[in-house]
C-alpha cells in the first residue's frame, strides 16, 4: 500500500491527537494509511450521534417510533457488514425481523447497505465470527433502541417547538414547500438553536484545527457546546483532570466556541459533556494552562511524525510506528493486523529497531521509567 503525503496530517483534530497520544501505531493505521476499520463501540457511538442529529430533522410520530427506527438502522448496519454477494432474502428477513410475505427490493437494499458500509467502514470486534456474535449484535440493538427513545422523550417538546419556529421562518421566506435534503440545508443556516453537528475550522499557535461540535445551545446571550457521550457511567467534572495531557477534545472545542462567540459577539458558555443515558450535562472548564498543554501536545505530535517519517525514508528498512502497549490493545480493531505485520517484519530479519521501542503503560499505577501520557520517547 502506497503511503500518502504526510502533509495531509497538518490538519489537527481531537481524534487524531487522542489516537496519537494513545498509540502511535494505531494513529499510523488510521490516519496515515487511512484505514476505515472500527471497533463495535466506535461504530455504535457514530450511529448514535447520527441518529441524535436526525431526530431534529426527520418527523417521527412518537419517541417510541424513533426508538424502533433506531433499532432498524442498527440492524441495517449489521447487514452492511456481511458479504453482499451471498446476502439472501431469508437472511434479510431474519436480521430485520420482516414477515414472510413482506416484499424486499433486494437490489435497492444492497445499494443502501453498500452506502452504509462506505460511510461507517468495517467493524471489527472480538466476538465476530464466533457463536456469541448474534448475542453481541442483539444487545447493541436493544441498547440503541432504549437509548434513543429516552433521548427523544427528554427533547420531544423542545424539538416540536423548534420545528414550529422553522416552519414559520421558512413560510416567511417563501420556502414552506421545501422537502428532504434541501430543506435540511436551509434549516441548518437559520439562526435557531440548538444547532447540531456544527463544523469548525480555527487556527491556533500555527496549527489548523478542524472538527464538529455535536450540539450548540444559546442561553441568555451566551453559547454553550455539548458533546454526546454514550458510556454506561456518567462522568464527573474531576474525571477530565486526569486526561488533560492526552485528551484535548474539551480544550479544542472551548477554543472553537470562543472563536465562534467572538464572531457572533456573544459570551462563551463553556464546554459540557452530555451523558445520553442519564441526560446529565457535566461542565468541563478549561484554563490557560490547558491551552498550553494542547500546544505542547500538537508540537510533540508534529515533531514525532517528522522524525519517524524521516527515519523511514532514510533507513531503507521495513518500518512501522512505535506501539504503545496497554490494556487498550485487546480492544483495538487493529490488534490482529498489528501482530501479523510485526511478525512478518521480524521473520524477514530486516525490521527497523525504532519500530519496536514499546512504550508500556501499566493500568492503574505508575512505575519507574514510565513514559508520561502525551509524551513520546523515541529512543532509550
Amino acid at each position: 500500500m502506497a503511503r500518502p503525503d504526510i502533509s495531509q496530517l497538518s490538519n489537527v483534530t481531537s481524534s487524531k491527537l487522542g489516537d496519537f497520544n494513545a498509540c502511535e501505531r494505531h494513529f499510523e493505521y488510521r490516519y496515515v494509511y487511512g484505514s476505515d476499520r472500527k471497533g463495535l463501540s466506535a461504530a455504535y457511538g457514530i450511529i448514535v450521534h447520527n441518529l441524535a442529529e436526525l431526530f431534529y430533522y426527520k418527523n417521527f410520530e412518537s419517541p417510541e417510533s424513533f426508538g424502533k427506527y433506531s433499532k432498524h438502522q442498527w440492524r441495517l448496519y449489521r447487514l452492511s457488514q456481511e458479504d453482499m454477494d451471498s446476502l439472501t432474502e431469508d437472511r434479510i428477513r431474519e436480521v430485520l425481523f420482516l414477515k414472510p410475505d413482506e416484499k424486499i427490493n433486494l437490489e435497492g437494499l444492497k445499494k443502501t447497505l453498500g452506502g452504509m458500509k462506505q460511510k461507517y467502514g468495517e467493524t471489527v470486534f472480538k466476538s465476530k465470527g464466533t457463536r456469541n456474535e448474534p448475542y453481541v449484535w442483539g444487545a447493541h440493538t436493544k441498547a440503541i433502541g432504549e437509548l434513543m427513545e429516552s433521548f427523544s422523550k427528554r427533547h420531544w417538546d423542545e424539538r416540536q417547538g423548534l420545528e414550529e419556529k422553522r416552519k414559520s421562518e421558512l413560510k416567511r421566506r417563501g420556502l414552506g414547500k421545501l422537502k428532504g435534503k434541501k430543506r435540511i440545508e436551509v434549516i441548518k443556516s437559520l439562526d435557531l438553536y440548538p444547532k447540531l453537528e456544527v463544523p469548525f475550522s480555527i487556527g491556533y499557535e500555527g496549527f489548523h484545527i478542524t472538527g464538529k461540535m455535536d450540539r450548540i445551545e444559546k442561553r441568555d446571550g451566551s453559547l454553550a457546546v455539548f458533546d454526546y457521550k454514550t458510556g454506561a457511567v456518567c462522568p464527573e467534572e474531576g474525571d477530565f483532570v486526569l486526561l488533560r495531557n492526552t485528551n484535548h477534545q474539551s480544550t479544542i472545542y472551548t477554543l472553537a466556541l470562543e472563536d465562534m462567540c467572538r464572531e457572533l459577539v456573544l459570551e462563551p458558555g463553556g464546554f459540557h459533556i452530555y451523558h445520553m443515558i442519564s441526560g446529565r450535562a457535566v461542565p468541563v472548564p478549561r484554563s490557560q494552562q490547558d491551552k498550553i498543554r494542547l500546544k505542547e501536545s500538537m508540537e510533540n505530535m508534529a515533531a514525532s511524525i517528522k522524525t519517524l517519517e524521516s527515519e523511514r525514508e532514510n533507513s531503507g528498512k521495513p518500518f512501522v510506528y512505535p506501539q504503545r502497549v496497554s490494556h487498550n490493545c485487546r480492544r483495538c480493531e487493529f490488534e490482529g493486523f498489528c501482530r501479523e505485520e510485526e511478525d512478518a517484519l521480524r521473520s524477514s530479519g530486516t525490521f527497523h529497531e525504532l519500530s519496536y521501542k514499546l512504550i508500556r503503560i501499566p493500568r492503574g499505577r505508575k512505575k519507574r521509567g514510565e513514559v508520561p501520557p502525551g509524551q513520546l520517547r523515541l529512543f532509550d
